[in-house]
């Protein structure tokens, strides 16, 4: 497991040096073996003291006088015979400390605020919010960050507004794919989405697919116009499909003080036609939380606007309030994934080491951090039961909300997502018959990473079960493709598949078909990233 990162190895003689009266010059050191010390003396050190180290082919960096001290570097032979100078008292070797930070092997310990709203509670009971999809519509998103890469789908990233006309232009160039550059819509995706994986961060429904809308600049500005552009875009792509082939949910952090009419009615259309809109309330709040501060497009009727608390439940001073606050959810302090080593804000981004390679992650706070925690309970609902509409999803948040007190601070109060599961997964009070001959079941459809660097590789383990089964088919698509096929029969039957392709790391989409004797079929997609 990969230590902390933001470790800044300082020496212990760094955290005292605003009491040094001055600081020596190091020399040259030669070629013998060095170890850092900090040496106490019985009284406080001078010209005497300091002679005495480098007598004995030591470097003083500190000399202090908070305590009677000297540090610096020292033969490692040489340190007997500075113990037993009768002016020394103690030699101490002077140790790295850490900077109390992350655990890269921890996503869930890194991710605040998916367990406050208790989503790893959803998780563990296997509601990952699978094959929902949802519009974050932003910056952009890294679609190649190592937690986010498998939330995406080759070919159907999204699209850059701010590059590229969608009525003339190909999503598939290269400069009409949404690709983050400011930062913000990568950390918003991986509240919703970031892969479950154990390393990183973990997001609130890591089973979504993620379809990146960017309509702001390089440097967080958009406009109304490509706000509207991209609810076209998304009606665009709804039209003609059905349940989870349709884009279900919006994310939504960012907006203005005034209201836009043709945005407005943007928004409703999209809302009319099913698609649920998430978005954050603002960040124009005040301390004594009073007066309707709101943003839009959070503001619309169509649209859930979402506040901001801490790990208290309290809400931070900036974040907005009024009676158009829906719902409340963790907006301090939160860690995700990011774009860069570099931010537009402090604190800066961090790095998760794998492979010898960087990760990028930061912490962010804001109602554009909250608003994706909504988001993602939304798609865990949503995934749970298709059938629900908008509204009902919508209703069910509200419903299952943990009550905070004063509504225009939190609204309905703080988004549980373990409630709003267990108000769609909760068993009827019948129990269900018994499976009509004809029904078919993916059983276990289970993807195991065991790439290396020289081969692309993962296992395939599954089960299916139905009346009259006839065969399965397993397919691969990605920068190397694969196809399987097993005949099998009877009601039960499973297997494991072994798929390599040297030198083809990347993103895999996974298709599992089962097929029974009158050609009925059931199918279940995962992606990967190898």
């Amino acid at each position: 497991m990969k230590k902390i990162i933001l470790a800044l190895i300082l020496g212990i003689a760094l955290i005292f040096s605003a009491g040094a009266s001055n600081i020596i010059n190091a020399t040259d050191s030669g070629s013998a073996e060095f170890v850092d010390v900090i040496v106490t003396f019985n009284r406080t050190p001078g010209e005497a003291e300091q002679e005495i180290f480098r007598g004995l082919g030591g470097n003083v960096t500190h000399s202090f006088t908070v305590i009677p001290a000297i540090a610096g570097s020292l033969p490692e032979k040489a340190m007997a015979a500075l113990e037993r100078n009768p002016r020394v008292v103690e030699v101490e070797l002077d140790l790295p400390v850490y900077a109390v930070g992350y655990n890269s092997g921890d996503e869930y310990g890194n991710t605040w605020g998916v367990t406050h709203i208790k989503a790893d509670l959803a998780h563990q009971e296997g509601y990952l919010g699978s094959n929902i999809k949802v519009a974050v519509i932003d910056s952009g998103v890294d679609y190649t960050h190592r937690d986010l890469a498998a939330n995406f789908v080759t070919g159907d990233l999204g699209f850059d507004f701010t590059s590229c006309d969608p009525e003339t232009d190909n999503p598939d160039n290269e400069e009409c794919k949404p690709m983050d550059v400011y930062g913000h819509g990568t950390h918003v995706a991986g509240t919703v989405a970031a892969t479950k994986d154990n390393f990183g961060v973990v997001g609130v429904a890591p089973g979504v697919q993620i379809i990146s809308l960017r309509i702001l600049n390089d440097d967080g500005v958009g406009s109304s116009a490509n706000t509207i552009a991209a609810l076209q875009w998304i009606m665009d792509y709804n039209e003609g499909k059905t349940g989870n082939d349709r884009i279900r949910i919006t994310n939504n952090s960012y907006g203005r003080g005034t209201e836009s009419g043709p945005v407005r009615e943007a928004f409703d259309a999209a809302a009319a036609a099913g698609v649920l809109h998430i978005a954050a309330a603002g960040n124009s709040g005040n301390p004594a939380g009073r007066g309707d501060n709101v943003i839009y497009p959070a503001k619309y009727e169509s649209v859930v606007a979402v506040s901001a608390v801490d790990k208290n439940n309290k809400r931070p001073s900036w974040s907005s309030t009024g009676p158009d606050v829906e719902l409340a959810a963790p907006g301090v302090s939160v860690l995700s994934a990011w774009n860069s080593d570099t931010s537009y804000a402090n604190p800066q981004p961090i790095c998760f080491e794998e492979n010898s390679g960087c990760h990028y992650y930061k912490e962010g706070s804001g109602t554009s951090m909250s608003s994706p925690h909504v988001a993602g309970t939304a798609a865990l609902v949503w995934a749970i039961n298709p059938a629900l509409n908008n509204t009902d999803v919508r209703q069910t948040l509200r419903d299952t909300a943990q009550d905070l007190g004063n509504s225009n601070h939190y609204g309905y109060g703080l988004v549980r997502a373990d409630l709003a599961v267990g108000a769609e997964s909760a068993p009827d009070p019948d129990p269900e018959p018994s499976p009509e001959p004809g029904d078919l079941n993916i059983d276990r459809f289970d993807l195991t990473n065991t790439s290396n660097p020289a081969w692309a590789r993962m296992t395939i383990d599954w089960a299916v079960s139905g009346e009259n089964l006839s065969k399965v088919e397993i397919e691969i698509k990605g920068p190397a493709e694969d196809y399987k096929e097993y005949d099998v029969s009877g009601s039960e039957a499973s297997g494991s598949y072994e798929f390599r392709a040297r030198g083809g790391h990347g993103n895999y989409q996974v298709t599992l078909t089962v097929t029974d004797t009158s050609n009925n079929t059931a199918t279940g997609t995962q992606s990967i990233t190898l």
